[in-house]
């Protein structure tokens, strides 16, 4: 069996410093040379960093940290969204190091002031089933 994830991985630069462009063509290469050097990428992702399905890639850590020192200069943020509810996370990987940052999911407290009428209310009509 195993757990299964969507990945989507994007390379992250100053647009200031780059045509946007040239930054999408640089994207493009440096995500076809992670998938040409790393069989869980090549697996993971397209050439444009996205995930066709949800797949295992238990690695993903280990493979983008290593392959993140062949870039320095570049930040890379993986976005994945495991098969349990509420597993969604991203990652930054820099130059061999990584920082994880879970979703935090949270709900309003109940405020009465917040309160609308249902559009379809059928007056003293309540449906059952």
């Amino acid at each position: 069996m195993g757990y299964y994830t969507i990945y989507s991985l994007d390379v992250l630069v100053n647009l200031e410093d780059i045509l946007e462009e040239d930054y999408n063509e640089n994207k493009v290469d440096i995500i076809m040379h992670l998938r040409d050097t790393c069989e869980g990428a090549e697996y993971a992702l397209d050439d444009n960093g996205k995930s066709g399905e949800k797949i295992k890639w238990y690695d993903h850590e280990e493979d983008i940290g290593n392959f993140s020192r062949l870039y320095p200069n570049q930040v890379f943020k993986l976005e994945g969204e495991g098969e349990e509810s509420g597993d969604i996370w991203i990652k930054y990987f820099s130059n061999g190091k990584m920082q994880e940052c879970p979703a935090i999911i949270s709900f309003d407290n109940y405020d009465k002031g917040k309160l609308t009428d249902i559009l379809n209310y059928k007056g003293d009509k309540i449906c059952l089933k």
